[in-house]
């Protein structure tokens, strides 16, 4: 079957997610209104709901399958 398809070399792809870092406005998403708004529109008000399964549950994936 072979390895992982690769869809972007490995160095570029980490030039690229740095120079993103480099120039955002936001260093998390937490600090984003626009993030933290669409979050409250699924039910989370603040960080500490990730705390609760239920509520961050569509974040978490099983990566094992």
């Amino acid at each position: 079957m072979g390895g992982p398809k690769v869809i972007i070399d490995p160095e570029e792809g980490r030039r690229l997610v740095d120079e993103y870092g480099r120039e955002a406005l936001f260093l998390t998403p937490v600090d984003n209104k626009y993030v933290m708004e669409l979050l409250k529109h699924l039910g989370i008000r603040d960080v500490h709901d990730f705390l609760d399964s239920d509520k961050a549950a569509m974040f978490i994936r099983d990566f094992k399958s």
